[in-house]
């Protein structure tokens, strides 16, 4: 893949809705969240929500995902 700089992690992360379209959703860890939210928004996602730790975006479909702050290589939160 072009232009890939590290490794990537993911985690499906189960929701709290009992019924719905989507019951859970991708969160992506990256080095460079902020970065990396840029990218995807370019990209045709839409920004939904900023937290400390985490960014919810929306596909293009309107399926959540989040891109969080955790670490890809260790899957930590960075301090």
């Amino acid at each position: 893949m072009s232009g890939f700089v590290g490794p990537s992690s993911f985690l499906l992360q189960r929701l709290d809705e009992p019924s719905g379209r989507v019951r859970g959703h991708l969160d992506l860890a990256a080095d460079d969240r902020a970065g990396e939210v840029r990218r995807h928004v370019l990209l045709g996602a839409r920004l939904e929500a900023e937290h400390s730790r985490w960014t919810v975006l929306s596909d293009p479909a309107g399926a959540p995902y989040c891109i969080t702050g955790r670490s890809p290589r260790s899957g930590f939160l960075d301090r």
